[in-house]
């Protein structure tokens, strides 16, 4: 027998001032507790309601990510091999392969493989110039 979650008392808001997502939750199955907008705790501007349940917030955090990492910013300051197979798209072992190149800025730290974020794409642009000539 499947047990049943309710989630629909929980509704997100996003401001479009400081574009800050929060989530109100209300009483369960209470239809008049959902308002359309909502003053935003940051900035204290009005804020849109965007979705209702934990799915709606859950895949906007999930897009909001992506959309984060689409600069360098996104990642952290050091890289590891998973970092480095997203960012390519390739498997575990053609990332080991472009990691254990002589011109690829790896840092080792015991037997860990880790490159600086930065270097990384300076070393990625460096190789998309030099593929197109």
């Amino acid at each position: 027998m499947t047990r049943m979650i309710k989630r629909e008392g929980v509704y997100s808001y996003q401001c479009g001032e400081c574009e800050t997502l929060f989530a109100v939750v209300s009483r369960l199955s209470v239809s008049r507790d959902k308002q359309s907008t909502l003053i935003c705790p940051r900035c204290s501007t009005s804020s849109q309601l965007t979705g209702e349940g934990y799915i709606a917030y859950h895949l906007y955090d999930k897009e909001k990510r992506e959309e984060e990492k689409t600069g360098t910013e996104g990642y952290p300051v050091l890289l590891t091999v998973k970092e480095v197979m997203d960012i390519l798209s390739v498997s575990k072992q053609v990332a080991y392969e472009v990691m254990n190149r002589k011109d690829f800025p790896i840092l080792c730290i015991n037997r860990l493989k880790r490159v600086k974020r930065d270097a990384f794409f300076k070393w990625l642009d460096d190789q998309s110039k030099n593929s197109n000539p």
